[in-house]
């Protein structure tokens, strides 16, 4: 696995996790409702992103502020009792058991979700009227 391969997949999906829910330009922490410009959101995991299985798992991330994200440790007590509500509890209890599985990704396989959501993103600025930041 290539350090680049994963920091640039990591941009790409950051990127799209903090665009897919924006409206007009803008979006909301999930966990404290602040509305911020998409760039200056991060992208949070539920599960911490240390685990690979589910560090791309759109489901398990959602756009959050500076403070939530970094300062008060991803809010987790907020953020499982909101995805709780919207993917249920049993989905929460999955990933907690998919976060431990083997994976292993080659540079093909990289490339591949690279791609992709460099393709999500580029059609979510056009969508969504977004200038690009980056």
């Amino acid at each position: 696995m290539s350090k680049i391969n994963k920091k640039l997949l990591d941009d790409w999906f950051s990127r799209y996790i903090r665009l897919r829910g924006a409206k007009d330009g803008y979006n909301r922490c999930y966990t404290c409702g602040k509305i911020e410009e998409p760039k200056n959101l991060q992208c949070g995991h539920y599960v911490s992103r240390i685990y690979t299985p589910v560090r791309w798992e759109e489901d398990n991330c959602r756009p959050q502020c500076v403070y939530c994200n970094m300062f008060s440790e991803g809010k987790k007590p907020t953020f499982a009792m909101k995805l709780s509500k919207e993917k249920g509890a049993k989905w929460l209890d999955m990933l907690e058991i998919k976060k431990n599985n083997i994976t292993k990704m080659d540079k093909f396989a990289y490339q591949l979700l690279i791609n992709a959501y460099q393709s999500k993103v580029v059609n979510l600025l056009k969508e969504k009227n977004i200038k690009k930041w980056w």
